[in-house]
């Protein structure tokens, strides 16, 4: 698979990718919207957006909202609790081992976000480190891509999230930026920082502002000398 830059050491904490796009899990079979749009709240002070949403009819339950995610991944605790059968093996980690952790693939037979409806709906069941399930906020982390059959905004000064039918015009202004669907429907932009040209990942899951490898600290120009303040964890590797 191919590692853009910026996605190396994303989303700080929950960062996932799989072995190659044919193994992310499939799209819902049926994508519906009820209504001319549905608006769903978003904290815009937290450090990543969640939503909530019915698990065959159970719930609702609080899920990260991740742009930088393919896929829905459940904690297995969940899983369980709501005896969702397994119909296979997967494996994920982030861009630097795509196969770290092997997971149970489960089936859902319908999601419900008020006013969404998605059925059949193919999940992977992971059983999530405790310091993980204590940071996230949430049962698991609904990558973007399952609401591909729609036009999702995030509105962050206004505090929600919009799901509707339709598409952003055609790029040409200033307002629409020409974006990519890499690795699997990542949305990827160029960006540019001190002329150096990267493939970025818009991330609505990392924590941190801006993410960069290792080996390009050495080619910046710094107002200060770089000095390490913490330490950061991916779903299978620390940083």
């Amino acid at each position: 698979m191919k590692t853009t830059f910026l996605c190396l050491l994303s989303t700080a904490l929950f960062g996932m990718t799989y072995a190659d796009v044919g193994n992310s899990p499939p799209l819902p079979e049926e994508s519906v919207l009820d209504s001319t749009e549905v608006v769903l709240p978003l904290d815009s002070d937290a450090p990543r957006p969640t939503i909530e949403f019915s698990i065959n009819g159970e719930g609702p339950f609080l899920f990260v909202l991740d742009t930088g995610a393919q896929g829905f991944v459940i904690d297995a605790h969940l899983a369980k609790e709501l005896k969702l059968p397994v119909v296979g093996k997967a494996a994920m980690g982030d861009p630097s081992d795509p196969q770290a952790v092997e997971v149970d693939r489960v089936k859902i037979e319908s999601i419900d976000l008020g006013g969404v409806s998605l059925s059949e709906v193919i999940a992977d069941s992971w059983d999530m480190p405790e310091q993980v399930r204590r940071h996230l906020r949430g049962r698991g982390i609904f990558g973007l891509n399952i609401l591909s059959a729609f036009l999702v905004t995030f509105d962050y000064s206004g505090s929600k999230i919009v799901i509707e039918n339709g598409a952003l015009p055609v790029s040409g202004d200033d307002t629409v930026l020409p974006w990519g669907a890499e690795d699997g429907g990542l949305p990827t932009v160029l960006i540019s920082i001190q002329g150096i040209a990267f493939d970025a990942h818009i991330d609505s899951g990392s924590p941190n502002q801006i993410t960069l490898p290792e080996n390009v600290r050495g080619k910046f120009v710094y107002l200060e000398e770089p000095v390490v303040v913490g330490r950061g964890r991916t779903v299978n590797s620390e940083f």
